[in-house]
């Protein structure tokens, strides 16, 4: 268990000025702030619930945003930001769901945080959504 002056505990990965804990990347920067982005495993497999499923059809709209809204709240920085929303919502696309309500929960959430006009996202929002729409393969 790391403890530090503020009183924080944490039980986790420490490697350097970064603190691995659960799903989250913590780093000291050198300005004195910390900054906070999404940790997968090498092993993380995309296990979120397919489109498929059997579950009420407004659950299955729901998530994608959901989990957006996770992401927006874990990545400090913006073109993290950026970088993990596409990532999840790539995963939310090879699991079946529909790239229109994926990339309404995209727009939402870049209008949300006012990054809507951001150089990397307008170019991507703007094209015909396609198998290429912002989801690699």
């Amino acid at each position: 268990m790391h403890r530090n002056p503020f009183g924080l505990a944490f039980d986790g990965l420490q490697k350097g000025n970064k603190v691995v804990y659960f799903d989250l990347i913590l780093e000291g920067m050198e300005d004195g702030s910390i900054s906070s982005n999404i940790h997968r495993k090498s092993v993380d497999g995309n296990q979120y619930l397919h489109a498929t499923s059997c579950h009420p059809p407004h659950v299955l709209e729901a998530l994608p945003f959901g989990e957006l809204v996770r992401v927006s709240r874990l990545c400090s920085d913006k073109n993290e930001l950026v970088k993990e929303m596409e990532r999840t919502n790539q995963m939310f696309f090879y699991r079946g769901y529909d790239p229109d309500n994926l990339k309404k929960a995209y727009t939402k959430i870049m209008r949300k945080l006012n990054m809507e006009g951001d150089v990397h996202t307008n170019k991507r929002m703007n094209k015909q959504h396609n198998s290429s729409f912002f989801w690699r393969k």
